[in-house]
């Protein structure tokens, strides 16, 4: 004897033909302007990744004549937000800590030495969307300044353009602190090499380099 399936009161939906229609809910399908949102969203969405993907590649490609060509559009894209830094993959990696600190003199004196970098690493701790913009701007500062004779200064216009851009830099950063009247400032940097891996508590010396004042304008 056939046991017939059991009765129920509840309407059974039907099963969409097309994949695109389970998108919608109860089984109905999507109106056409929604479809075509989707299509245009999911194309908008690539694009994007695209774009993205093509500017990275000519920002650490060499030099060519397309990257020339497109250094506007490639600088406008990845800084300050998409820079690429592949120091930790290279084969000489930075081996060195720096440590930047400022202080200014103005008329109540010389100021409390101010360790920018530690105010750039504390910033972008536990910040899910960091940014190293500001710490990338000093450190290219006193990159800028490698190779020169820090104590006697400038010698030519190129390296008198590198001094200034630094104390440019500096004068902002203690701006932004709240610094405002004073007329001169100075540099001092404290640089430790970073242990080796078979001897991670190895103590390293600390070598510190502290530049002349420097006149400024505020």
């Amino acid at each position: 004897m056939t046991v017939p399936p059991p009765v129920t009161d509840r309407p059974t939906a039907p099963v969409p033909a097309d994949p695109a229609e389970r998108l919608a809910p109860g089984g109905t399908s999507l109106r056409p302007r929604y479809r075509r949102a989707l299509t245009a969203g999911a194309v908008a969405v690539v694009s994007l990744a695209l774009y993205h993907c093509a500017m990275v590649f000519l920002a650490i490609a060499p030099p060519s004549t397309v990257k020339n060509h497109a250094y506007r559009q490639v600088d406008w894209w990845i800084y300050p937000w998409f820079e690429q830094g592949w120091k930790m993959f290279a084969p000489e990696p930075v081996a060195t800590n720096r440590a930047v600190e400022v202080r200014v003199y103005g008329a109540d004196g010389a100021s409390r030495w101010e360790n920018l970098t530690a105010m750039d690493d504390a910033r972008i701790r536990g910040d899910v969307m960091t940014s190293r913009q500001h710490a990338n701007v000093v450190r290219r500062a006193w990159d800028g300044l490698s190779g020169l004779d820090l104590r006697k200064g400038p010698r030519n216009a190129h390296e008198r353009i590198k001094f200034r851009y630094t104390r440019n830099v500096m004068t902002g950063r203690m701006e932004q602190l709240g610094y405002h009247d004073f007329d001169r400032l100075q540099v001092r940097v404290r640089m430790q090499k970073v242990p080796p891996f078979d001897d991670m508590n190895a103590v390293q010396p600390v070598r510190t380099v502290v530049l002349p004042w420097w006149k400024v304008r505020t």
